[in-house]
């Protein structure tokens, strides 16, 4: 069994992949808890959140994701570019499932 693995960017992700990978990590499933409907500053379609991503993929199915969000603060009327970390969610048994595959042993 072949896999292909991609760690990196989440830039390539549609924004409905990345908000269900998301959801699913977060058990946020129904339209009521859904992130995007939660944290909209965040969560919206045009803001492309899937650019301040990253995410570890499988055959192109996300696996596992992290949110790290661009800011600047003012501090002492001095503005400062920071990053702050949001989403963190993995689903990595998809990898890990079965000891002798390709994909747990590129992951080792």
């Amino acid at each position: 069994m072949a896999c292909d693995i991609y760690c990196g960017r989440a830039d390539k992700l549609s924004f409905s992949c990345l908000m269900n990978f998301i959801n699913l990590c977060f058990n946020t499933l129904t339209p009521e808890s859904a992130l995007d409907r939660l944290l909209p500053k965040c969560y919206r379609d045009h803001y492309r959140p899937q650019d301040q991503n990253y995410v570890i993929t499988e055959d192109g199915e996300p696996v596992a994701v992290v949110g790290a969000y661009d800011h600047e603060i003012c501090v002492c009327g001095r503005k400062l570019a920071c990053r702050g970390i949001g989403n963190v969610g993995e689903y990595l048994s998809q990898i890990l499932s079965a000891e002798d595959s390709d994909c747990s042993k590129k992951c080792s």
